[in-house]
């Protein structure tokens, strides 16, 4: 015979709620990510580690007053921000003070937001020529007849869709040698090897005012891929300036008189 602490224990287990197929759908999931995290992602982070294609600066702290070395990842090819920064006379130098509401590439972790900058020149250097300045006139990211003039020589990592960067990028060139109505910013998204970087967008910017003796500092649109408008914006700051005269200070970011 059955006593009362039986049916008590009967009824309880009746009242308990049973998973449900969603529930372990969800459970069946977190498990799987779990294993793919610890079994094959983990793994090649640890494995791989970030690598500068040749010719990337070393020693590129100056370019980033703000913030330490170790915040930022080595990309891309390296040379032409560098070569800037030894220019002697007036230079234009673009900074990338923000952006806001990048395109969201990174499925695992915040986007590793770093940029090129192209421009038409006066006169563009020949590829082949050994005695060619050391502009990039032949990578194929380049918009037609614009060279790379320069580029972050680091990511700044898990920077987000809506980092504050106030970072300079001294063109090497003045504003004379250079062409057309505006440059191309690029924003790339730095991936650690062997899954490729990715080109998040772009933004012209306009140097017309430069030549009216003025400075560009707005927010610019960044179009995706296809050319389209987006949510994406980048603010930025375009002078010419003797980098020269500011080569033994701490800040490089140059604001115009007036500008406040």
């Amino acid at each position: 015979m059955r006593d009362h602490h039986d049916e008590q224990h009967d009824d309880t287990a009746l009242r308990r709620p049973r998973p449900t197929m969603r529930a372990s759908v969800d459970h069946l999931l977190e498990s799987a990510g779990s294993l793919l995290a610890t079994n094959v992602l983990d793994p090649i982070r640890r494995a791989v580690s970030p690598r500068p294609l040749p010719g990337t600066p070393r020693s590129s702290s100056h370019a980033f007053p703000r913030r330490s070395v170790d915040s930022y990842e080595s990309v891309e090819e390296g040379g032409a921000n560098d070569r800037a920064l030894h220019v002697e006379g007036p230079q234009v130098v673009v900074t990338v003070i923000e952006a806001a509401h990048l395109p969201d590439a990174d499925l695992l972790s915040r986007i590793d937001p770093y940029f090129k900058i192209y421009g038409k020149l006066v006169d563009p250097p020949h590829p082949t020529s050994p005695t060619s300045p050391s502009f990039s006139s032949a990578d194929h990211h380049a918009p037609p007849g614009m060279s790379l003039l320069a580029h972050s020589p680091r990511a700044h990592k898990n920077a987000g869709r809506n980092p504050t960067l106030r970072e300079p990028l001294a063109l090497g060139v003045p504003l004379r040698a250079l062409a057309g109505d505006h440059l191309e910013l690029q924003v790339w998204e730095s991936n650690k090897w062997p899954f490729p970087h990715e080109k998040l967008g772009t933004v012209a910017i306009p140097i017309d005012a430069l030549r009216r003796g003025d400075f560009v500092d707005r927010w610019l649109d960044v179009r995706d891929k296809k050319g389209r408008r987006g949510n994406g914006e980048a603010h930025v700051r375009v002078v010419e300036v003797d980098l020269a005269l500011r080569r033994g200070s701490v800040e490089i970011d140059v604001v115009p008189p007036g500008a406040g």
